[in-house]
């Protein structure tokens, strides 16, 4: 929820004010910003779900006792550990996804004739959220994978006592273990984020079709009220008129 409705409300600034069709480029960075904002917002309650999801224990208390055992070991920071790869991951995945979104239904209301404010039909709007969840999935997959490994801890701490930069943790496991090791876990990644990509933006879609017609018949409603007042007015007018010319002509 939070990041479509920061995708319209900075689609919206970077057009002045939506009144007008947004570059592809807006888009993308419409995106970014709005998955960035997100994910800052909900960054911390990421680490502590993926810690306690690799957490054996079974303890009631095993969400606050993360919290704790996170912010002593490491501090604040470590609520946001990873968050630098994640945002550098969402640049991509974001703004890919909404970016790709708005431009495959964009040219598939050009290539079928359909007029702008027409809805494309849950069908096509399914695939174009599916082919954008694929194509963004595919190409911020290896940020995504650093900041897992960053987010569990599974990652030692350089000689200082610091976690290792983003750079530092793709060059080491690109040196020891390959390229290929960067999509590990990527086939199960996508089934996950391709369906939850289209029926995200489907559910999108279907939400705003409704609000826009409720506003639409709520402007309507407030129209016909204000002709019916305003009809009154001159009716009202016109007995005030005719009563006062009979008094003239008495």
């Amino acid at each position: 929820a939070i990041d479509f409705f920061a995708y319209d409300f900075y689609k919206k600034l970077l057009t002045k004010g939506g009144d007008r069709d947004p570059e592809n480029w807006e888009r993308f960075a419409a995106g970014a910003l709005a998955g960035m904002t997100s994910d800052t917002i909900m960054y911390p309650l990421d680490v502590i779900s993926t810690r306690i999801s690799l957490n054996r224990t079974r303890d009631a208390r095993n969400s606050l006792m993360q919290m704790v055992n996170v912010v002593k070991e490491t501090g604040l920071r470590g609520c946001y550990a990873g968050w630098s790869a994640a945002m550098i991951g969402v640049i991509p995945y974001a703004g890919i996804s909404f970016g790709a979104y708005d431009t495959f239904k964009s040219q598939y209301k050009k290539i079928q004739k359909i007029d702008e404010d027409e809805s494309i039909g849950s069908g096509p709007t399914l695939m174009c959220g599916l082919m954008a969840g694929w194509l963004a999935s595919t190409v911020s997959y290896p940020l995504y994978y650093c900041t897992v490994r960053l987010q569990a801890g599974q990652v030692p701490l350089l000689p200082n006592g610091k976690l290792p930069r983003v750079d530092q943790l793709i060059v080491n496991t690109v040196r020891t273990c390959g390229w290929r090791d960067m999509f590990r876990g990527y086939l199960p990644s996508s089934l996950k984020l391709m369906p939850q990509a289209g029926f995200s933006f489907l559910t999108y879609e279907l939400v705003q079709e409704q609000l826009e017609k409720r506003s639409k018949a709520l402007s309507r409603k407030m129209n016909y009220d204000d002709n019916e007042e305003e009809k009154n007015d001159v009716v009202v007018f016109a007995d005030v008129a005719e009563k006062n010319d009979s008094k003239k002509k008495n």
